[in-house]
């Protein structure tokens, strides 16, 4: 079987649509020319790869079989792209990383001007996850090198790179700002707990999302149900609808860091906080270069995590 890059990248695209003409959208192909593409190949290999007569196409039996072989191939020549780079000085290369919309809308701020600045020889292609399983499903087939979440999977591995507690996040003009809102920050405050907003409207992540599990679990511990709640997607809306006075919102402090300042929000750390950790995942059969090895290094460095308690450097 010989390698042809292009040629995987149009059948695993259709594997990972589920269909022709959503494939074909994605590699900027028409429906015919990516058909013909299609049948061209089954007909060289003497097989099927996808069933026609199910929606989303599925493998054939025969089909899986050539897919994982393909991923396979890709993989192993994605090692030897890596270690021709790191044969030659250990400072250059290219790299996938994979994150959540609003991981991406924290982070990137702060790591991009890093990269500049310690790592300049490395290329970052971004890709998007929409939800926990996108981002383990795209670290786990090699479509990421890396991706950044805060959600345990066992079979990657997975670098702590922060540890970041959770606040409580009112308006200024809140009954609470005004009674307990001495200090500059939430570290010289004391801890509140969430009996003293059960009134209030709460602003939650999606039920799916990973902060939201975390809070759910925490209120539980606590024996707190929330009244009244509204549920959405990004945390820069649930932070301008505090500001609006609209409710009150439970967020990590690397989320409440980037806000609080920008619109003038209180913050309040809570009793008994639970705690996210946040992972740096790749695959277990993944070739760290050198400079894998200084982005893994870079992604735990304090400059990139503000609000957060970083975990110990080891060694």
């Amino acid at each position: 079987m010989k390698f042809d890059e292009k040629q995987i990248e149009f059948i695993v695209t259709i594997a990972k649509e589920g269909g022709i003409s959503a494939a074909a959208k994605k590699l900027y192909l028409t429906q015919p020319a990516l058909s013909q593409r299609l049948a061209n190949l089954e007909q060289e290999l003497g097989f099927r790869i996808f069933r026609r007569d199910v929606t989303p196409m599925v493998p054939t039996e025969e089909g899986a079989l050539y897919l994982s072989t393909l991923q396979e191939m890709l993989q192993l020549h994605r090692n030897f792209q890596r270690r021709l780079e790191a044969r030659r000085d250990g400072k250059h290369g290219c790299i996938s990383l994979a994150l959540s919309p609003m991981r991406a809308q924290q982070l990137l701020p702060r790591l991009f001007p890093e990269l500049r600045r310690s790592l300049p020889g490395l290329e970052v292609r971004l890709l998007h996850g929409s939800d926990r399983a996108a981002l383990h499903r795209l670290t786990r087939e090699g479509t990421a090198d890396f991706s950044i979440n805060s959600q345990v999977y066992p079979d990657l591995v997975q670098e702590v790179v922060a540890v970041s507690g959770f606040v409580l996040v009112v308006p200024a003009g809140h009954p609470l700002a005004r009674a307990k809102g001495s200090g500059t920050g939430w570290e010289d405050r004391e801890t509140v707990t969430l009996e003293m907003v059960e009134d209030d409207l709460f602003l939650l992540n999606y039920r799916t999302q990973g902060s939201r599990i975390i809070l759910e679990q925490y209120f539980q511990d606590q024996g707190f149900t929330p009244r009244r709640y509204m549920e959405l997607y990004d945390n820069y809306t649930i932070a301008r609808l505090v500001e609006a006075g609209v409710g009150v919102a439970v967020l990590s402090m690397d989320n409440a860091a980037d806000y609080i300042p920008k619109l003038g929000l209180q913050a309040f750390r809570l009793r008994n906080s639970p705690r996210s950790r946040i992972y740096l995942s790749y695959r277990r059969s993944l070739l760290l270069t050198p400079i894998m090895e200084s982005f893994i290094r870079l992604c735990k460095s304090p400059v990139l995590w503000t609000g957060t308690c970083r975990p110990k450097r080891e060694g």
